[in-house]
């Protein structure tokens, strides 16, 4: 993963995080692979950038709705 500041095609305060073929733009909520734009959801996106700036962490579900969804999952014991 590298985490930088973007050239010249963006806005000059958008940090780019690179991981594997993809570009995430933090600012400008823009994801680029192979040039293209790909357009996601808003918390799609907010999922896939907190990933990628923690790689090589297992999140749990709960974790997860709590970062990004702003939710707290209680567990039930099923019977």
């Amino acid at each position: 993963m590298r985490w930088h500041r973007k050239e010249k095609e963006y806005d000059a305060d958008d940090y780019c995080i690179e991981v594997g073929g993809l570009k995430i733009l933090t600012k400008s909520w823009k994801v680029i692979r192979d040039g293209e734009e790909i357009h996601f959801p808003n918390r799609e996106f907010e999922l896939l950038k907190y990933l990628a700036m923690n790689p090589n962490i297992v999140f749990s579900k709960e974790h997860l709705f709590e970062r990004i969804w702003g939710m707290i999952i209680c567990r039930t014991v099923q019977r």
